[in-house]
């Protein structure tokens, strides 16, 4: 099948082709250049001060750039940066006798539980370095990995050029999941095959999209008629924000995966990760409940390819209490059905094995390979990584990292 998307599906809102945060692939490969640049930038570590110099080094490099109010979100709003009391560094920068800011790197805080302990994470993104200056780029990241008062490292947007710099210090592929492959359903034959051949050299564009979307609508009932629809599913409930109901299902959650390391999913915390995308309506909460209760909670954003004008949704994360396969099949064609009601192309499911997504007894997705294994991970210490190399101790998703934010 020919390939629309970007392969890069970090990011937050409606036309970012990057992570929000960036990604961890461009500028941070290891060096091209023959010659370094004569003048040997400093590192430093960054401050809310930087943003006009950080968002333009993003904007030169091709990456997105948030708006100042919530790039400095990610921290001030942040409870794990709150928690802190605001001594936790944001990032390290590179920057020139010039005071020009040529390299840059994110550090956000998250909390996360595994069994009786809390664990201090940091998440890392937007690891970004102009041309001349990529000889440096690793020294950005030593930074990163040398915090003494860490536990756990993550991120969830490598690509290519970033995994062989992961390797050198030391950081490990998440055991988990299919992180090098994204399942997906179309869901807007037509645009998604007029994308297609945006990406080709094929003559008459618009008279071959016709016969190509009626092909990929046929395959689409096929498989429709071949799966086993579970109509009869949950009652799904979409949720304007977070409500009270998410902390009591945080307390049980944690208790049922003591054994499982759990980013932190308060209430507080939710709203703090995807309050920017509520706000810009292109992130979706849906819920199952069971009288009052809340037995299960679905999470999608928005995230086109303006590019080529794909316009696609992701799972970005699902949890349940209770019947699994049930409510993620019933969030699924929830979903599947918003987005041909909002002409959305695609809905798809990075990281997900395609078997779990079959189970679900939905229409059976396709899938696409990705250019890099995205979810990298680093202990500090070797007691923390011996056990988080264990499969049991993983429940994976786009939320954990800087895929998400």
């Amino acid at each position: 099948m020919m390939n629309p998307f970007n392969n890069s599906y970090g990011g937050g809102g409606t036309g970012s082709q990057v992570s929000v945060l960036g990604g961890i692939d461009s500028g941070s490969s290891l060096p091209r250049r023959k010659k370094r640049p004569e003048a040997r930038p400093k590192i430093r570590t960054a401050c809310f001060d930087d943003y006009e110099r950080i968002a333009a080094l993003q904007i030169r490099n091709g990456l997105a750039a948030k708006s100042r109010e919530e790039w400095i979100g990610l921290w001030a709003d942040n409870p794990a940066y709150r928690l802190s009391g605001g001594n936790w560094p944001i990032g390290w920068v590179l920057e020139t006798e010039a005071a020009e800011i040529v390299g840059y790197i994110a550090n956000v805080p998250v909390a996360c539980q595994f069994g009786s302990r809390d664990l201090k994470c940091a998440v890392i993104g937007s690891w970004v370095t102009d041309p001349g200056y990529r000889g440096y780029s690793m020294i950005v990241l030593n930074s990163v990995t040398r915090q003494p008062d860490v536990d756990l490292f993550i991120t969830n947007t490598a690509g290519p050029r970033a995994e062989p710099s992961l390797r050198v210090f030391r950081w490990s592929r998440v055991p988990v999941g299919s992180w090098d492959r994204s399942c997906f359903w179309i869901t807007g034959c037509l645009g998604f095959s007029r994308c297609a051949l945006r990406r080709r050299t094929d003559p008459f564009p618009a008279l071959i999209a016709f016969p190509l979307a009626l092909g990929l609508w046929c395959g689409n009932r096929f498989l429709a008629a071949c799966a086993r629809v579970r109509r009869a599913g949950c009652t799904v409930t979409p949720c304007p924000r977070f409500d009270a109901s998410f902390d009591a299902f945080w307390e049980e959650l944690k208790q049922r995966n003591s054994k499982v390391l759990s980013m932190v999913r308060t209430r507080a915390t939710l709203e703090w990760h995807f309050q920017g995308a509520l706000d810009r309506h292109i992130a979706w909460v849906l819920a199952v409940y069971a009288g009052d209760h809340l037995t299960a909670y679905a999470i999608f954003d928005r995230q086109d390819n303006t590019r080529i004008g794909l316009k696609r949704v992701r799972l970005v994360d699902f949890q349940a209490l209770e019947n699994p396969e049930a409510a993620l099949g019933s969030f699924l064609l929830w979903m599947l059905r918003k987005c041909r009601e909002e002409h959305v192309h695609v809905l798809e499911c990075p990281g997900w094995p395609r078997e779990k997504l079959v189970r679900t007894g939905i229409l059976s997705p396709y899938c696409r390979k990705l250019d890099a294994w995205r979810y990298y991970y680093k202990a500090n210490t070797d007691e923390l990584g011996n056990v988080l190399g264990a499969y049991e101790a993983w429940a994976p998703s786009l939320y954990d990292g800087d895929a998400s934010l």
